[in-house]
């Protein structure tokens, strides 16, 4: 299983220690819920129970990047978070972070990706080949005060 790509001076690879566990953390906070006054222990309300995927991109020693994904069962993964440095956004970084999650999650049986994404970032998944699925999507009262909402999606290789 290939755990790190790299791309120009990005690297994306599999986190495989506490410190780096840690700077996730701060980033995801910084990005997707600092913004919304949530406090910092937040993740761990959205935590799933299971093994789960955590990959993060860095440019030299700066953390720009992250993504977080948690096996449903042995063929598919739910991708929980995925962040952005903001000064980094529109740059690739998200779907060179994808294309990484896509082959480890490959190399071990994966047949699916499965996403909830915000409303505000549903375009970026339909970029990465992610189809809309129908129905509704549980709403999230912490989210729902700031105008969020969550679309349901599905990738398949």
């Amino acid at each position: 299983m290939n755990s790190v790509l790299q791309a120009d001076s990005i690297k994306v690879s599999v986190i495989m220690d506490p410190d780096e566990q840690e700077e996730l953390n701060e980033l995801l906070w910084e990005v997707l819920w600092k913004p919304l006054d949530f406090p910092k222990s937040i993740r761990e309300s959205f935590r799933l129970e299971g093994p789960g995927i955590e990959l993060m991109a860095k440019q030299g020693d700066k953390v720009i990047g992250g993504i977080v994904a948690n096996w449903l069962t042995p063929t598919e993964v739910a991708l929980r978070h995925i962040a952005v440095d903001p000064s980094m956004q529109d740059c690739g970084i998200g779907s060179l972070m994808f294309e990484q999650l896509k082959i480890v999650v490959k190399a071990v049986g994966c047949t699916m990706i499965r996403g909830y994404a915000r409303n505000t970032s549903i375009n970026f998944f339909e970029r990465q080949g992610f189809v809309l699925l129908q129905g509704k999507t549980a709403e999230h009262p912490q989210f729902s005060k700031h105008g969020i909402t969550f679309q349901q999606l599905l990738y398949t290789f």
